[in-house]
C-alpha cells in the first residue's frame, strides 16, 4: 500500500479510535503527574486523534504487511507513552525508553490506571536500552521513535547502539525538523536563536566562570559565545585549545542549531536529508523518506476542505509535497 492509502486509513483505524476513547476517559489531573508532563498532555487533549493518526501512519509505514503479532518493538524517546499504548493495542510486545525520568513515571502511572502498558520500561539512552536488551536476551525486530531524532546529540552513537541490538533492525523516525519546509525551518531557527541567547550562552559562561578563574570577563564571554553546540563535558578541551592557540577551535555546526549544554539535547536540530541518508549507508541501510500531513480535524468548512486537499497532495507527491510537509518519516530498512 502507498502513503495515500495509509493516510486515508488513519481516519477509520479501529486501534486509533480505541486508544482515543481510552485517553478521553482519563482524568489526567487525578494521576499526580509531574507538572510539565501534565500541562503537555492537557494541551494535546483537543487533538488526541491527530496525534494518534500520526502514530498509525508511522507504524503502517514501518511494518506495511508484516505479521507483527507478539513481535518486539522499541518505543525510543517515548515521552508520555501514548505511542507505546498504541503499539500494545496493535499486538506488539513493547519496550518503552526515555531519558527523562518524569516521562517514565508518567506512562507508568497512566498504564497502572488503565490496566495495560509497555512490557518493559527503560530509563536512559540508546546505550541503556542496548544493555537492557542484551541482559534480557531479547530478539528485537522493530524500533519507532517520534519527535526524538532531532534532539539526539550524537546520532552516530545512537545508530551504532541500534546496530548492536539487531544489525537488520527495522527503524522509523518522525521529525518536524523538515529541512525542505522553509517556513517551518525559519520558525525553528528563530527559536534556536532565542534559546541560544537567553539560555545556552549564559549557562556555558556560568560553567566556565566557576572553573576557569584566570580567564578575563572578555575571554569568558568570547568562549561562551563561540562554543555553540558543545556540552559542559566538551568545554575543557575547547578551553585548552584556546589557551594553547589563542584562537577558537572550529566547531562543525551550521549557523543555527544549538543544544542545551548539560546533556546535549539539540533544540529541534535541522539536518540536511543527505546527513540522514549517509548515516544509514554506514550500516548498509536504505532510507525511505515520506511526507506527513496537517491536522484537518480541527478545521471547518472551506478551511477543512483546503487542508485535506493539501494533505492529499503532500502524501501523494513525494518530491514536491516535502516542501509543505509539517513532519516527515525516515524509514531505515535492509
Amino acid at each position: 500500500m502507498n502513503s495515500h492509502t495509509f493516510y486515508k486509513q488513519t481516519f477509520t483505524s479501529e486501534t486509533s479510535h480505541q486508544l482515543v476513547g481510552i485517553l478521553d476517559s482519563i482524568d489526567f489531573k487525578s494521576l499526580n503527574l509531574e507538572e510539565h508532563n501534565l500541562d503537555y498532555i492537557e494541551k494535546m487533549k483537543p487533538n488526541f486523534f491527530y496525534y494518534i493518526q500520526m502514530f498509525d501512519y508511522a507504524i503502517n509505514t514501518l511494518i506495511k504487511d508484516d505479521d507483527i503479532d507478539n513481535k518486539w518493538i522499541i518505543d525510543f524517546g517515548g515521552g508520555h507513552g501514548f505511542l507505546s499504548l498504541f503499539l500494545k493495542l496493535k499486538g506488539f510486545r513493547v519496550i518503552y525508553c526515555d531519558f527523562n525520568i518524569n516521562s517514565v513515571q508518567t506512562i507508568k502511572k497512566i498504564a497502572e490506571h488503565i490496566g495495560f502498558g509497555p512490557d518493559y520500561y527503560v530509563h536512559g539512552s540508546s546505550s541503556d536500552v542496548l544493555a537492557f536488551i542484551k541482559e534480557k536476551d531479547l530478539n528485537i525486530d522493530y524500533l519507532i521513535s517520534t519527535d526524538t531524532i532531532e534532539h539526539i546529540f550524537d546520532l552516530e552513537e545512537m545508530f551504532y547502539n541500534f546496530h548492536l541490538i539487531n544489525s537488520s533492525l527495522n527503524m522509523l523516525f518522525t521529525t518536524a525538523s523538515n529541512p525542505k519546509n522553509f517556513i517551518k525551518a525559519k520558525q525553528l531557527r528563530k527559536l534556536m536563536n532565542k534559546d541560544e541567547i537567553e539560555e545556552n550562552i549564559p549557562n556555558r559562561r556560568k560553567y566556565l566562570a566557576e572553573i576557569y578563574h584566570d580567564l578575563t570577563d572578555e575571554e569568558l564571554n568570547d568562549l561562551a559565545n563561540n562554543s555553540r553546540g558543545l556540552r559542559y563535558v566538551d568545554l575543557p578541551e575547547y578551553v585548552k585549545f584556546y589557551e594553547e592557540n589563542r584562537s577558537f577551535k572550529k566547531i562543525e555546526i551550521d549557523a543555527y542549531n544549538c543544544c542545551e549544554p548539560e546533556f546535549g539535547s539539540w533544540m529541534e536540530r535541522i539536518l540536511p536529508l543527505e546527513d540522514y541518508i549517509d548515516l544509514g549507508k554506514k550500516y548498509d541501510y536504505n532510507l525511505e523518506i515520506k511526507n506527513g500531513f496537517f491536522n484537518s480535524l480541527d478545521k471547518k468548512s472551506v478551511k477543512k476542505i483546503l487542508v485535506e486537499q493539501i494533505n492529499n497532495f503532500m502524501v501523494c507527491n513525494k518530491t514536491f509535497g516535502i516542501y509543505l510537509a509539517p513532519f516527515i518519516t525516515l524509514k531505515y530498512s535492509k
